[in-house]
């Protein structure tokens, strides 16, 4: 029997028993005023009381069995009735308990207070009070929580003559709620998502940290199976799993994936485990997950900063390799270059070993295009830099690209119009519009397709995400972009591993360095490469150039040298290799000047400083022991300076030269070089 049905027994008997109570009084009454002949009222009121012991024995037996406590007082608060629960509640036995007076047991002020307003109030109002807590104070001092209900009791005329109620132990059950109440907030406070599903895995709780993962409230997820927080079938199936596999093993652990209600990937790292009531029955899961959709994206972008890194430091090594192999390897070109071409000047138009020094010229040379892409591949391969207008660029090229390319191919440009001008080598730029053509065609397998040649200008902001296409770095700024884009075959992720690599190939007959020329040059020009390709659905190449201050100059070559200009004066060469040296020595002979040579910078310097006057102008190797070019060349500038000095070098120095220039650096010389460039170059910083 609940609080409720107790309360109504007690109150139905005690109406009973006022009823009877009363019917007796109006039988004395009568016996009083109509005396002892009335003997049928006699009859009937041993009747009532016959009724009347009965209803009060079974309300005595009624509430000495109920568990709650039933009460009834005076208007003074004096306990004129009570139960054994009552007196157990109090600590009290019941003969103490009948007089008692409540402020006995309401010890304190507060308390004393509170119950009188609270009997005033149902006095004034007759309206009956429910559920409310009082705190008691026990015979033994200790207090307890009591919910108490307070009703009028009336007298057999219909009069209130005092209260009463049930008095309820609620102690540990308010400890109970309180600590539910903690335990509530702190599962809002923390983190991690908290829940609870029944074993059909419908939500039955959720914590702060769950609605907030989620995107919704806790309406909207109370109630909902688990199985409708994934995007797809699969997932749901998923779900499906870790219930049964919980309910059979007791706790699963492991990665899900929920979607919130935005549609927002949420991936949760899970742990549930099987909750039992105190008999060790199954009813019901519980689950802890934690967020961690951003870890594994950092995750997933670490191990791509990882493969990013791993490649730049292997492109990095190979272009240290490939750009020492360079410097080397032109300068023993440059001596068989040289020679050849100096031993051309000294032959006869009919001689018959003319045509085997032009075989070697043509083989130098072609060694000398290798060391190029060499040097390119290693990020040192700019030679000649001026602004170049890339849309011109292209179009310039047009009759060869078309010449170059399947017949089976189509070839679409579009070229924007007024594009910012690049600081570029136009050769070099050529050769990688060249290589990503060859590449574009060769892809098509001989098949009909479409080739497109696009160029633009994008921006590069420093919020931009990282390209995943992306091979190299860009810094926030405008640049612009050569592309070439085909319809062929594509490249796996396993060509996409090693498409820069040296000589790798997917060609019969591929050879060179391709693809690695093409990444080295536009990196050498500050760019980056972005490639985006589909096995089976074509590729995209995209060359990115930072954009220059300076307006595009015409697409001009070198001015034919007069073959038979010659020079006077004296001059003064440095150079560390004694074969370059003593052929440039004798280069400048020929041209017609003396010639000072020097082993090092350092006694280029100490050449120079004797024989100023009469040295008209100097040529420098940049790498140099003791005293490099350019430390060679500040040296000399400071001693004269109006003398014009070129520098050369078997690496690209054209970030040193261009820093020279604003000194007063003459010109540079890219070896290996030939006796006609050195004496175009000679007649060129001469003014002759």
């Amino acid at each position: 029997m609940d609080r409720k049905d107790t309360a109504e027994t007690a109150a139905q008997l005690a109406e009973e028993v006022a009823g009877l109570r009363r019917r007796l009084a109006e039988l004395e009454e009568d016996e009083r005023r109509y005396g002892a002949g009335l003997e049928r009222e006699v009859s009937r009121r041993e009747r009532a009381e016959a009724a009347l012991c009965a209803i009060e024995e079974k309300s005595r037996a009624i509430l000495s069995s109920i568990e709650d406590g039933y009460y009834e007082v005076d208007f003074r608060g004096d306990f004129t009735l009570a139960n054994e629960a009552i007196a157990r509640i109090l600590g009290y036995e019941m003969d103490e308990l009948i007089g008692m007076n409540y402020r006995q047991y309401y010890v304190h002020a507060e308390n004393i207070k509170t119950a009188f307003d609270a009997y005033n109030r149902v006095y004034q109002t007759g309206v009956p009070s429910r559920g409310v807590d009082w705190v008691v104070t026990r015979k033994d001092g200790a207090t307890r929580i009591v919910e108490v209900s307070i009703s009028l009791v009336h007298d057999g005329a219909g009069r209130p003559v005092g209260f009463r109620g049930i008095c309820r132990d609620v102690t540990e059950r308010r400890k109970t709620e309180e600590a539910l109440r903690f335990q509530a907030t702190l599962l809002n406070q923390i983190g991690d998502l908290v829940t609870a599903t029944d074993l059909d895995g419908r939500i039955t709780y959720v914590n702060a940290a769950s609605c907030h993962a989620l995107g919704r409230t806790p309406e909207q997820l109370i109630g909902q199976s688990v199985e409708s927080f994934g995007d797809d079938p699969a997932q749901g199936a998923m779900q499906r799993d870790i219930i049964e596999i919980t309910r059979n093993a007791g706790a699963w652990r492991g990665e899900v994936v929920n979607f919130a209600s935005d549609g927002r990937e949420v991936i949760l790292e899970s742990a549930t485990w099987m909750v039992r009531d105190t008999h060790g029955k199954p009813v019901g899961l519980c689950g802890v997950s934690r967020d961690i959709t951003e870890r594994k994206r950092a995750e997933e972008e670490r191990e791509k900063l990882q493969a990013q890194l791993q490649q730049a430091q292997k492109l990095e090594s190979l272009g240290v390799l490939a750009g020492g192999i360079a410097h080397d390897f032109n300068n023993l070109l440059m001596g068989i270059l040289g020679h050849a071409s100096l031993g051309m000047l000294d032959l006869e138009p009919d001689s018959p070993v003319r045509e085997n020094l032009a075989e070697i010229e043509t083989g130098a040379r072609r060694a000398a295009d290798l060391c190029r892409q060499l040097l390119a591949y290693s990020g040192k391969g700019r030679f000649v830099i001026q602004a170049v207008d890339l849309s011109a660029l292209v179009k310039e090229m047009g009759n060869l690209l078309k010449v170059s390319i399947s017949k089976k191919a189509s070839v679409h440009y579009d070229l924007a119009p007024d594009l910012p001008a690049i600081e570029a080598d136009a050769t070099q730029v050529r050769q990688v519009i060249m290589n990503l053509i060859t590449n574009a065609s060769d892809a098509l397998e001989s098949k009909e397709g479409r080739i497109a040649i696009r160029t633009g200008l994008a921006r590069r902001h420093d919020a931009a995400p990282r390209d995943t296409g992306l091979v190299g770095e860009l810094t926030p700024g405008d640049y612009v972009y050569v592309e070439v884009s085909d319809t062929g075959c594509g490249m796996s992720e396993a060509t996409r591993q090693r498409m820069f690599d040296p000589f790798y190939t997917t060609k019969f007959a591929g050879r060179g360095l391709g693809l690695a020329a093409v990444l080295g040059i536009v990196r050498g020009h500050g760019g980056a490469l972005d490639v985006r390709s589909e096995e089976g659905r074509g590729t995209t190449f995209r060359a990115f150039f930072p954009c220059s201050e300076r307006r595009a100059q015409p697409l001009t070559g070198w001015d034919a040298c007069a073959n038979d200009w010659r020079g006077s004066g004296t001059a003064l060469v440095a150079d560390d290799e004694d074969t370059v040296r003593r052929l440039a020595q004798r280069m400048l002979e020929r041209l017609g000047f003396s010639v000072y040579a020097a082993r090092d910078g350092r006694e280029a310097v100490d050449l120079f400083r004797r024989h100023r006057d009469e040295i008209r102008l100097v040529l420098l190797d940049m790498a140099m022991p003791r005293m490099d070019g350019e430390e060679a060349f500040l040296a000399i500038r400071r001693l004269h300076g109006d003398v014009p000095v070129v520098l050369s070098s078997g690496f690209d120095a054209q970030d040193a030269a261009a820093r020279l220039r604003d000194k007063g650096l003459a010109g540079f010389l890219q070896k290996p070089y030939q006796f006609s460039a050195l004496a175009e170059m000679l007649r060129r910083v001469l003014g002759e």
